[in-house]
């Protein structure tokens, strides 16, 4: 269930709940919650978290005071990364807010949305996530490219056509970012989606232009 060391060690972790290393670890964490003080490896959980870590973490949230290396997660943070909320409206999704960190130039957006602007069924959830590489361009102009993942929820209709026609997206963008101020920017991406009409091998699809336009606060 559990793996507690006091002491540094070079080796790996598994469990099936938590791995907690409070000293120097080299090597690996496998579990649903992941802690190292300092490590030099890898990390792969649902909660990965660090005081130091030099590596990679892959899990839901990644967390550390100081980091170096690549993290892939819905949210990826340590004390110098970047924080932001997003608005902003697309043409499959009416409107959108989004959280967005920024980690070793790694974007990562989780995102809310409501509303079916490519078909008739008004009263849509959407749940995204968009994960990519931020590169800067200037002092004002950032360029993000990313790939992203939207989950579909239409509200049940009496019409089967309307309950079965989407179900997830996937698209493939370039973000272009505007800093007005430190506090605000305009965002807009143009690029490629794919909506397919359920989870199966079998699933019929559809293939459009995606864009995106909107504002972040900072």
């Amino acid at each position: 269930m559990a793996n507690v060391n006091a002491g540094p060690f070079a080796g790996f972790q598994l469990a099936a709940f938590l791995n907690a290393a409070n000293s120097q670890i080299g090597g690996g964490q496998l579990a649903i919650v992941n802690f190292a003080e300092r490590m030099n490896g890898v990390q792969v959980g649902v909660f990965n978290m660090s005081s130091e870590f030099h590596g990679l973490k892959v899990g839901l949230v990644n967390t550390s005071q100081q980091f170096s290396g690549t993290a892939v997660g819905l949210i990826n943070m340590d004390r110098t990364s970047r924080k932001e909320w997003m608005f902003y409206g697309a043409n499959l999704s009416l409107l959108n807010i989004g959280f967005r960190t920024v980690l070793n130039r790694w974007s990562s957006i989780v995102s809310v949305g409501y509303g079916d602007v490519q078909g008739d069924v008004a009263e849509t959830l959407f749940l995204g996530w968009n994960f990519g590489r931020n590169i800067p361009l200037s002092r004002r102009w950032d360029l993000t490219i990313d790939l992203g993942f939207q989950h579909i929820i239409p509200r049940k209709s009496d019409s089967k056509a309307d309950n079965d026609r989407l179900h997830y997206s996937l698209q493939a963008r370039a973000l272009a970012e505007y800093h007005l101020n430190d506090h605000l920017g305009l965002v807009g991406s143009v690029g490629s989606r794919t909506v397919y009409s359920s989870y199966t091998s079998g699933a019929t699809n559809e293939t459009d232009v995606h864009f995106t336009a909107g504002i972040v606060l900072y």
